[in-house]
């Protein structure tokens, strides 16, 4: 056998060498893909986090808020990597961090779907349960690279492009006007010579009016319409309000100075909004540009502080994340089998909006009430008073075969009660009373009939707009209850029975399967039940009010001439 000669064996090992291995090149990309990762699973729970702030915008949330929590998240999330790459590998690892942030923030969603087999921190336990035997079973099973980092690139794009907005909006808001371009009246003309009747005025939550119902439900109202006006109401039957929502409906109702001066020429610009448009206008046109917050304007309501200073006591009754702001007596709205009480002011901030919107959305809804502790002074119970049971009369006012354990059942023991309460607050008194028993209707999970028993809808199923009929039924038959039994004790009472808007839960897409257009649903959102009681000894109205003129002549006649009116003619 030859032996090869050195020129030989050179050329041998140079083929077996060629091409030359570049180590520096894998390197790079091996750097380049654990960077991708690392800002992968920084990025990744801030996503929905961010969004839910393009969406939410409209409250009296901050940009810097969200930001600190993504922060917060980010450091979670990159521990939960760094912990799990001990035990499995990088690729593995980045999908279990993944499919866990997607439990977190689908989880309250989810249950929306499968309420009626488990609640909230079942599925969240289950739902990890599962994400740890995905991570077990991974190991076993051959990721492809291509695939995990595609899926990276893309959740730092889906980041970039949630942030982006709020990034932009916080630059725009650091230019905004120095001086407030909205005035709030907060001095008032009292008359000393001037009646105090107390004044109760039902917050109609979601209670479109009585044109409405029989346009396009096809129910007559003269049987309610001739209720109220045996109790003395002057009613407005085509009544509207170019608000939309809550939020901006309260202000509008109850401050005529901010409405003259700034409300009412925004909302002229988005009139044939929508709601979920008209939101998103009234945030990024002009609100956010211009300074404008709720948050620093709801302790002022002119309403509430024109009575103050004529000696009146304030009581609001109602939810402080939709406007219904504690400046006198306070009762928080509930839902809940807690111990029902009132307290002194808590001024709700930013703080209690960002923590609602993300209990609302995300897995942090487990935490709800010792979050709701910390950024408030609510855990101060000791000082709060306690409310009687009040049983007889709760009894006489619900249908004794409703489910009390259902959430009308609590929320109609809530109202009675506290109603009864606020009643032995001292007179002269006005009570401001949201009412959100045809609101319900608006969820895709509760409906009512006309006994106000709840009717489960399927889930994840918008209920036909039809089924609102029986909960308006329904809301109207206890609010009358209510009024009966405000009469019985205070016979001279004035009342308002005045909603914020009208139908406007319900999507776009489903109204218009169910054969409503643009017309149609603006009309429904916009349209507002409204009647007034004042009784004779007092000065009897000469015709309808429109709703931005009733707080103008309750205070005008009450507590001294303040206003001008829009529309009324005395």
């Amino acid at each position: 056998m030859a032996i090869p000669t050195k020129e030989w064996w050179q050329i041998n090992v140079s083929i077996h060498n060629y091409p030359p291995h570049n180590y520096s090149l894998n390197k790079r990309v091996v750097f380049f893909e654990r960077l991708l990762y690392w800002l992968t699973v920084i990025c990744c729970p801030s996503i929905v986090l961010f969004y839910l702030y393009n969406k939410n915008a409209w409250q009296d949330i901050l940009f810097y808020h969200f930001v600190i929590v993504g922060g917060i998240a980010a450091f979670f999330s990159a521990a939960l990597y760094f912990v799990l790459c001990k035990f499995i590998k990088r690729r593995r690892s980045l999908i279990v961090v993944f499919l866990f942030w997607l439990l977190f923030w689908f989880c309250v969603p989810l249950h929306g779907y499968i309420y009626q087999f488990a609640e909230v921190n079942a599925i969240f336990f289950a739902g990890i349960f599962a994400i740890a035997a995905i991570a077990v079973g991974l190991t076993y099973i051959r990721i492809d690279r291509l695939i995990v980092n595609t899926l990276a690139l893309t959740l730092v794009a889906l980041f970039l492009y949630n942030v982006a907005p709020g990034v932009i909006a916080a630059f725009t808001n650091a230019q905004v006007p120095s001086t407030p371009v909205y005035s709030i009246k907060k001095e008032f003309t009292v008359d000393p010579e001037y009646q105090h009747p107390n004044v109760y005025w039902f917050h109609m939550d979601g209670m479109i009016g009585f044109d409405m119902i029989e346009t396009y439900f096809g129910d007559d109202q003269s049987e309610t319409k001739a209720a109220l006006e045996k109790r003395g109401f002057v009613i407005n039957e085509a009544a509207k309000l170019n608000a939309g929502y809550t939020k901006i409906a309260v202000p509008t109702l109850t401050s005529p100075t901010l409405y003259d001066s700034y409300l009412g020429e925004r909302l002229a610009v988005v009139s044939d909004l929508i709601v979920s448009d008209r939101r998103k206008a009234l945030n990024e046109k002009f609100f956010a540009r211009e300074g404008f917050r709720f948050n620093i304007v709801e302790p002022y309501y002119e309403l509430f502080r024109s009575f103050m200073c004529a000696g009146y006591n304030e009581i609001t009754i109602g939810n402080p994340n939709y406007g219904m702001v504690p400046i006198d007596y306070f009762y928080q709205y509930s839902n809940t089998e807690k111990p029902f009480t009132h307290a002194q002011p808590i001024i709700n901030g930013e703080l209690d909006n960002l923590i609602a919107v993300l209990t609302r959305a995300s897995a942090l809804i487990l935490a709800e009430d010792w979050l709701d502790r910390i950024v408030s002074n609510m855990q101060v119970s000791s000082e709060w008073q306690a409310i009687e049971e009040h049983s007889d009369i709760v009894s006489s006012l619900i249908d004794p075969q409703v489910e009390k354990k259902t959430s009308p059942g609590r929320n109609e023991r809530w109202l009675v009660r506290v109603l009864v309460d606020a009643m032995q607050i001292d007179a002269p008194r006005i009570i401001y009373f949201q009412n959100i028993m045809t609101h319900m209707g608006s969820s895709t999970d509760i409906i009512l009939n006309e006994k106000g028993e709840v009717v489960k809808a399927r889930p994840g199923v918008v209920p036909d707009v039809e089924k609102y009929l029986p909960q308006h039924h329904y809301s109207m038959q206890l609010t009358l209850k209510f009024i009966d039994m405000i009469l019985e004790q205070d016979p001279d009472a004035v009342i308002v029975m005045q909603a914020d808007h009208g139908i406007h839960s319900y999507t776009v897409q489903s109204m218009n399967q169910q054969g409503y257009d643009h017309d149609d649903i603006l009309a429904l959102n916009l349209s507002t039940v409204s009647a007034v009681r004042i009784p004779e000894k007092y000065g009897k109205l000469s015709e309808p009010l429109d709703p931005l003129d009733i707080t103008r002549y309750l205070v005008n006649h009450f507590v001294g001439e303040n206003y001008e009116y829009l529309f009324y003619e005395e």
